[in-house]
């Protein structure tokens, strides 16, 4: 591990890699090109077999900014926690190794955040997919003292994302993410929301967040479904227990999507079907109208008959 040169920067950036070559040098690039030049760069190699760990040791050698750690495989929360650990920097911010990131990305962040004494700034970000098609993220511009404020913003524009938020680094690194879990965001963003006092939000979109086929989160299997669920309902019996109100702090459609998911692909006599339906049963008079027809009538035959649903997902190819 390079320890890096950086005594005390003002932002570190902590990128986790794995396997990321035809993307990596796009995405080092934009960092080492930020504004804002007293920022250390981590990249942890979470035991890349492709060539990427070479590229994270060239740019290194380049660029005293830049830290590597090479460590062995255990998923973007395992790399991530390691680079947290590792930060010295007075915020913290994460990258993934596929996008790329706006000129202003460390520097407007930091500087807001500075000038307002703020815990944590949110910003907008662009979606690309595959054929470069964008979806403008865009987040409601103000400064926030209520904790329930920004738990709210989570459930609309700001979303779980990671990357599109600067966070102090004592208050980040209280928080580590769940090894092993897809939708790790959902867990550790509210745990960082909790944990800070004021909150700024910036419309500017200084993120470019590349949507790839294949990759963790568009991957659809069990664990992807039992995961999703388990983020979600996490996320809502903890705010619950604090005495947050459900109804302003957490994305109810998001929680029943989830659920209803969770009982179609996984099945109604499982370890967490019982919370599934529980929470549809709860929620499910004001979100329902936001899913489709076909969905709706999901719904409506479960509550009939759980093991007519069962078997008409079995039979229609709902199961994994």
């Amino acid at each position: 591990m390079d320890m890096g040169k950086i005594e005390n920067p003002k932002v570190s950036v902590i990128v986790p890699v794995y396997n990321v070559k035809p993307y990596l040098e796009r995405c080092i690039d934009s960092l080492i090109s930020q504004s804002l030049k007293e920022i250390e760069i981590i990249l942890v190699d979470d035991g890349s077999t492709d060539g990427s760990a070479a590229i994270c040791d060239d740019y290194a050698r380049r660029d005293e900014r830049i830290v590597v750690i090479h460590k062995q495989n255990g998923g973007v929360s395992s790399a991530r926690n390691v680079g947290i650990d590792f930060a010295k920097g007075d915020y913290i911010m994460f990258v993934d190794s596929d996008d790329w990131v706006e000129p202003e990305f460390c520097n407007q962040p930091y500087d807001v955040a500075k000038q307002n004494d703020a815990d944590m700034v949110m910003f907008g970000l662009n979606m690309i997919n595959g054929s470069r098609k964008y979806r403008n993220v865009e987040v409601p511009e103000g400064l926030f003292t209520s904790k329930e404020t920004a738990l709210y913003l989570l459930t609309g524009p700001v979303q779980n994302y990671s990357v599109n938020k600067i966070i102090r680094g004592s208050i980040a690194k209280k928080v580590h993410f769940i090894e092993g879990m897809i939708f790790e965001d959902i867990d550790a963003n509210y745990r960082f929301v909790l944990g800070c006092d004021s909150f700024v939000c910036i419309e500017d979109r200084l993120y470019n967040y590349v949507i790839r086929d294949g990759s963790i989160t568009t991957t659809r299997n069990r664990k992807h479904f039992n995961d999703l669920f388990i983020s979600h309902y996490r996320k809502y019996l903890d705010l619950k227990n604090l005495g947050f109100d459900p109804y302003k702090t957490v994305d109810l459609y998001g929680l029943c999507r989830a659920a209803l998911l969770y009982l179609i692909y996984i099945g109604s006599d499982d370890e967490y079907s019982k919370d599934a339906s529980s929470v549809l049963k709860e929620h499910w008079a004001e979100t329902g109208d936001k899913f489709s027809l076909k969905r709706r009538a999901l719904m409506q035959l479960y509550s009939i008959s759980p093991v007519m649903f069962d078997l008409f997902c079995k039979l229609g190819g709902k199961r994994l």
